[in-house]
C-alpha cells in the first residue's frame, strides 16, 4: 500500500499516468457522451468524465497536494474499499454488457 504514495511522488510517472487517464477519458467522453437510455450508457459516460477529471488533476496538481488528498481520503486505511468499488463496478458493467440485447 506504500506503492501508491511513492508513485504519486514520482512526477514523471504521474505525468505519464495522467496523460493516459486523460486520453482514455477523452476517448470515452468524445465517443460516448450519452446521458439517457438506461443505466449502462450513463454509467459509461460518468466513468469517462471521472477519468478526464482525474487525469487533469493528476496532470496539474503538485505531488504534495495529491498526497494530501489521499491522506484526507484515508486511502491507506480504506484501501480495500477504494479497490472494491471499481472491481464491483467492473463486474456490474461486464454483466450488463453480456446480457444486453
Amino acid at each position: 500500500m506504500s506503492t501508491i504514495p511513492a508513485l504519486l511522488g514520482d512526477r514523471p510517472a504521474m505525468v505519464i499516468f495522467a496523460i493516459i487517464a486523460l486520453a482514455g477519458g477523452l476517448a470515452i467522453v468524445l465517443a460516448h457522451n450519452i446521458w439517457s437510455g438506461g443505466v449502462l450508457p450513463i454509467l459509461v459516460t460518468l466513468i469517462g468524465w471521472v477519468m478526464v477529471i482525474r487525469g487533469v488533476l493528476f496532470l496539474f496538481l503538485p505531488p504534495e497536494a495529491t498526497l494530501q488528498i489521499l491522506a484526507t481520503m484515508q486511502f491507506e486505511r480504506l484501501f480495500y474499499l477504494y479497490l472494491g468499488i471499481p472491481f464491483v463496478l467492473g463486474i456490474y458493467l461486464t454483466y450488463l454488457a453480456f446480457t444486453a440485447s
